[in-house]
């Protein structure tokens, strides 16, 4: 016997190339609105851009142009590793307990995916669409109490896994607890800003933008990773690496040689 079913939303974005293959591009899976239990990853491509042909370009790029915003070569977690990660994410958690898995997933097409990779009897996938009649589509669902990767804006796997849990189980507006803006004057980008949410789901916000409006919502991921290139930017700058740069999720960070100006450093221990 089974204890009670613990609820996990999964989306997924991906490419059409091979019509038997399903290419999956990005994978966000939210367990019980825990912001600690959200997995998102960024998949490379499968195969080189140049090994397509026509037509797959075509839909590649119509896609990219249109509906989700990846790109091809977007991604750095090896696409050999698309079923471990999202095994270890759905049933991993559940070895360790008597619980058996429960996944919400929107489309049968995706249910039908995931459903080929995972060889457990542990698990229950559920499809809104086959079980609730009444669910709006993905792009009309409600945006509050969500976030975006940063990598795109439209059809985003993790702010739908968001959007699927809050109609699945209705929540309150998170409210924010602690906000704090920080001046970027020397940036293209003119302040940074980080806040904690209290919900459900509690989740930490961060943010860089401008004063015209224009903001960039960066995932804990990009943050995280951006920390930890932290050593490699400044070797490149010791080191003069003028020309090269390094690419955290949606930023670029580009060194070049600048003579009379005015350096100043922001010499805090958990920023870079």
């Amino acid at each position: 016997s089974f204890a009670m079913a613990v609820p996990m939303f999964v989306d997924l974005q991906r490419f059409i190339v091979w019509k038997e293959i399903y290419n999956v591009k990005e994978v966000a899976m939210l367990r019980k609105g825990a912001i600690l239990s959200l997995s998102h990853y960024i998949f490379t491509c499968p195969m080189s851009w140049s090994f397509l042909t026509k037509s797959e370009k075509y839909c590649a790029s119509w896609l990219s142009a249109y509906y989700h915003g990846l790109q091809w070569e977007h991604g750095t977690i090896p696409y050999s590793m698309v079923k471990r990660l999202i095994t270890m994410a759905v049933i991993g958690a559940e070895e360790c307990d008597d619980n058996k898995a429960l996944v919400y997933v929107k489309g049968r097409e995706k249910r039908e995916w995931l459903a080929d990779i995972f060889d457990s009897d542990n698990l229950i996938i559920e499809t809104l669409d086959a079980d609730y009649k009444d669910i709006d589509s993905l792009h009309n669902l409600d945006v509050i109490n969500t976030m975006r990767c940063g990598k795109h804006i439209k059809n985003c796997a993790l702010q739908n896994v968001f959007k699927i849990h809050n109609w699945r189980a209705p929540v309150h507006r998170a409210g924010r607890i602690l906000g704090r803006k920080y001046a970027l004057t020397r940036t293209g980008y003119k302040f940074l800003e980080i806040g904690i949410n209290v919900g459900p789901p509690s989740y930490v916000e961060i943010a860089i933008g401008d004063n015209r409006g224009n903001e960039l919502i960066l995932s804990i991921e990009t943050w995280k990773g951006l920390y930890e290139q932290h050593w490699n930017i400044q070797n490149c700058l010791q080191n003069h690496c003028k020309g090269n740069s390094i690419t955290v999720g949606p930023l670029t960070v580009r060194f070049s040689r600048l003579k009379m100006l005015k350096l100043y450093a922001w010499n805090h221990p958990t920023y870079v």
